[in-house]
């Protein structure tokens, strides 16, 4: 649905300008072009495991929304090949912090979370637990009610 194209178009777009911008540092540091996709790899792999993590809080949704939102990330992203092995991926949030190194990325990975969650309609007891580990963990200013306040009464249930 529209949401899935919502979060692999702003997904996508983060890590078309990430690899830009790691192609123009390339260039000034000849690094090898392996590192980029490595790195943009290592994005994918950090918000495919968070909303993995989130989906799983409180047990996948019956229409299986979340985790359609997940393959579609990974398909639109170009890395379907994480697909087999979602459930061995490592989710910190700290780390996660780390590895999304920018602010944009940063950005991208909460509103993608905070979609991930309403999906299904209602964000329950688990999810907001889980969503506002991540919250506290990025500095989120007013945590998770920031976060959900930003998409109150929106419904992406399909």
């Amino acid at each position: 649905g529209w949401q899935q194209k919502r979060i692999s178009a702003a997904v996508a777009q983060a890590l078309a300008e990430l690899g830009e911008v790691a192609e123009a540092e390339r260039i000034a540091d000849d690094l090898a072009n392996s590192d980029v996709q490595q790195y943009a790899g290592r994005s994918t792999a950090t918000i495919a495991a968070g909303l993995y993590q989130l989906a799983k809080s409180d047990g996948f949704d019956e229409a299986g929304t979340e985790r359609a939102l997940i393959l579609s990330f990974l398909e639109d992203s170009g890395h379907s090949e994480l697909i087999g092995s979602l459930e061995e991926l490592h989710f910190d949030p700290a780390s996660a912090y780390q590895t999304l190194n920018t602010s944009w990325l940063r950005k991208v990975f909460l509103q993608a979370a905070v979609i991930l969650v309403r999906a299904d309609g209602h964000v329950s007891a688990a999810e907001r637990e889980s969503l506002g580990w991540i919250a506290s963990a990025f500095g989120v200013p007013g945590g998770v009610d920031a976060l959900l306040s930003d998409t109150q009464g929106h419904s992406f249930a399909p």
